[in-house]
């Protein structure tokens, strides 16, 4: 099975273990809210609090060039970016080998 659905992207790399420590700050799943609320891909009302879903937020925000709401979401933004391309690496890897082995089957 191969995925051509670039929607799950953000969802796959969201919950990627490298993004569980993003700071999720006071009063900031009032933010995610707001934030949430500007964007194409809607997520868990009830995840505004969680790390995973920040992540999910800025990779939204990023790729459709909607304005953060302040400085620690540039910051954020920015550790995201760092370590979004190999995650998305790895998943590829994980992929192709997953392809490969459904070939020899």
């Amino acid at each position: 099975m191969h995925v051509t659905d670039f929607s799950i992207i953000p969802i796959v790399v969201q919950n990627a273990h490298e993004f569980s420590d993003l700071p999720v700050r006071h009063n900031e799943d009032q933010v995610n809210s707001e934030l949430a609320a500007k964007l194409p891909l809607s997520v868990d009302p009830h995840t505004y609090d969680n790390s995973n879903t920040k992540t999910h937020l800025l990779l939204q925000a990023h790729f459709s060039r909607v304005a953060l709401p302040s400085a620690d979401y540039h910051t954020d933004t920015k550790t995201v970016m760092d370590q979004v391309l190999r995650v998305l690496q790895v998943c590829m890897q994980i992929n192709c080998f997953f392809a490969a082995a459904e070939e020899l089957m």
